[in-house]
Parts: C-alpha cells; structure tokens; sequence
C-alpha cells in the first residue's frame, strides 16, 4: 500500500480503471473485521492522500474559474496547499492598476 500511495502523492500516471479498483479495495480493507490494525492504517493513509490530491485539483480548477471571471486588470496569486492533516488553500487577489489600454 505504500507503493500505492506514493504513487499518488507523486501525481504518477494511473488509469481511471485502477483508480476505481483502488478506490474500492482501501473501502474494503477499512470495513473489513479481518483486516488488521495495521492494514488499515495504511489503507487510511492511502485514502487520505487521494483526497489531499482531489483537494488540490480542486483548488487549482477554482483558482482557474476566478481567473476567467476576473477583469483584465486584476491577477490571482494562488499559495499552494500545505501537506498537514488540515489542508488549506489560500488565494490572494491582487489589483493591478489599469494601464489606459482596457
């Protein structure tokens, strides 16, 4: 499972197929009575870097909407998401003084 989540974290191709199948085999190490304590930790740290990735492109296709929405003379500075146990993500507008040539 480590191979699994450092696979993610590290943003290496996967199919869609194994994601799913992934996906689906870390739900049913944590739900089984059988696993053990260990198997899933390592299952819910799997599960946990998926979502910390799933959170980050989600952050990334907002700041990509904004940037759309915004006029000509205003940018978007995104500071990226830390790794700790509560990701944030901070965006800071910054207003640019209009050149004369809007």
């Amino acid at each position: 499972m480590a191979l699994v989540r450092r696979a993610i974290r590290n943003d290496w191709p996967i199919p869609d197929e194994l994601r799913q199948l992934v996906a689906t085999q870390m739900a049913e190490v944590l739900k089984g009575a059988n696993a053990s304590s260990r198997a899933k930790i390592a299952a819910s740290k799997v599960v946990l870097a998926a979502d910390q990735v799933n959170v980050r492109r989600e952050a990334i296709d907002v700041q990509a909407v904004r940037a759309e929405m915004m006029p000509a003379n205003q940018g978007s500075v995104a500071v990226a998401p830390s790794d700790n146990a509560q990701t944030q993500v901070n965006v800071v507008n910054i207003y640019l003084p209009s050149n004369g040539r809007d």
